[in-house]
């Protein structure tokens, strides 16, 4: 599981939670999607402290051999390949 500098992983890396500012909050699966598989996100807690949009989606990029550790891009926008989402609130 790769995430960004202000984001914290919990229960087996199964829960990410912001901890600080809108940028650097991606998350990252540690396996990638196959074909015409499912895969859920599961909103459990929201706050008023951030306002905005939520974004999900997925990208052609394997985060682990592109970026080191704790380099990863501060938004969406910043990857480098193919990324392909849903905005929403």
């Amino acid at each position: 599981m790769s995430c960004g500098k202000n984001v914290i992983m919990r229960s087996g890396n199964t829960v990410a939670t912001r901890v600080r500012d809108y940028a650097h909050g991606l998350v990252f699966s540690n396996s990638a999607v196959e074909l015409d598989e499912t895969f859920e996100v599961c909103i459990q807690e929201m706050t008023p402290q951030w306002a905005g949009t939520l974004r999900i989606g997925v990208t052609s990029l394997q985060i682990s051999d592109s970026y080191a550790a704790g380099n990863l891009p501060s938004t969406i926008f910043s990857l480098m390949a193919d990324t392909w989402y849903i905005t929403g609130m």
